[in-house]
């Protein structure tokens, strides 16, 4: 999008926002629902088992939100397929917490370790089996969310830049985090889990260089293995980056059928609005004011829109809201479907 069609967008919220504040802090959060269209569900399984409908009884910053740590955690075999392609982990804030955006540089890796999936070694080398795959590499940007109480609401997805084939024969299942530079003003905690029942164990070190970690048996973060699933996935909203005058940030979606078109647009009032029968489970999330592009969903049903906004004060403190529409004629008798929304505030 042009710096010229932008400037109209936001001068357009100006006339309706009144007096913007010389100081405010850029904000993108999510809210409402998407509603399910034909693109490809995401499959796989929730580890530690038994909180894939309900939340754990801990949360935990570590290692997602933490920066210069060293992070390890295991967990039992028998707790996932005898065979299975992971393509990503999906995590979820603490519940009926909201989730702050920032931004993370990690490596992570996916392996198997012959030690049990309770007890590892206090040398996180000892823990490998084999040689792991490096499956993320570089920066991780974590969107904003407003605070969740469905377990079966994710809100932070890590894409595999490499696919993960476990396989049951191999050993339990390893998975490491090294975090090194980014940018942390909010703490933002995961759902995780302590039990006594929970086959899982976790180590970690404050200094990404470490060799040697603290363990925690029975304790680690609830993680949904992505993998391969059927149709049906609900069309998501999310962001990279906030709105601050200078700088570029994106409107992002994914849930969409591949191969079709989706279109973003943005309004100057928040919306709620059911759209019935025509629309099953969609809702309205914003005013339609202004059209601001779209974007092909290409063969993953995922895309975005990236903007840069003039440095200008005064667009400092305008709101908006955005929503995305998917192309989906096996959807519904209208052929599209629609995201959730995102309610966004200019700031310096």
């Amino acid at each position: 999008m042009s710096t010229a069609s932008l400037v109209a967008c936001t001068a357009v919220l100006l006339f309706a926002a009144g007096n913007a504040s010389a100081q405010t802090t850029a904000t993108y959060t999510l809210y409402g629902n998407g509603c399910a269209g034909s693109g490809a569900k995401p499959g796989g399984v929730v580890v530690p088992q038994g909180y894939d409908q309900q939340y754990g009884n801990s949360a935990n910053r570590y290692p997602f939100c933490t920066l210069n740590m060293h992070y390890m955690q295991s967990h039992d075999k028998a707790e996932l397929p005898p065979t299975a392609l992971i393509r990503g982990f999906n995590l979820r804030n603490r519940a009926n917490y909201a989730q702050a955006a920032y931004l993370i540089t990690m490596d992570l890796y996916t392996g198997y370790t012959n030690n049990a999936a309770r007890s590892l070694v206090t040398t996180f080398a000892s823990n490998w089996t084999g040689t792991p795959t490096k499956v993320f590499s570089g920066n991780l940007n974590v969107p904003s969310v407003a605070a969740q109480n469905d377990p079966k609401v994710w809100t932070l997805k890590i894409p595999f830049t490499v696919p993960f084939i476990f396989t049951q024969a191999r050993g339990n299942f390893l998975w490491e985090c090294v975090t090194t530079t980014g940018t942390l003003s909010t703490i933002s905690f995961f759902d995780s889990v302590s039990s006594a029942a929970a086959q899982t164990c976790r180590m970690w070190a404050n200094t990404s260089s470490a060799t040697t970690g603290s363990l925690g048996s029975g304790y680690g973060l609830v993680i949904g293995l992505d993998g391969p699933g059927t149709g049906g996935a609900i069309v998501n909203l999310s962001n990279t980056g906030v709105p601050a005058i200078g700088k570029t940030f994106s409107v992002d979606f994914s849930g969409a059928v591949a191969n079709s078109a989706a279109i973003l647009w943005l309004g100057a009032q928040q919306l709620n609005i059911g759209l019935g029968s025509a629309l099953p489970g969609c809702s309205l999330y914003t005013s339609l004011d202004v059209i601001l592009g779209s974007n092909p969903t290409g063969t993953t049903g995922t895309g975005g829109l990236k903007f840069t906004l003039p440095n200008s004060q005064n667009l400092v403190g305008i709101q908006f809201y955005n929503q995305w529409m998917v192309i989906d004629p096996a959807a519904n008798t209208l052929g599209v479907v629609l995201s959730g929304g995102g309610a966004a505030k200019i700031g310096t």
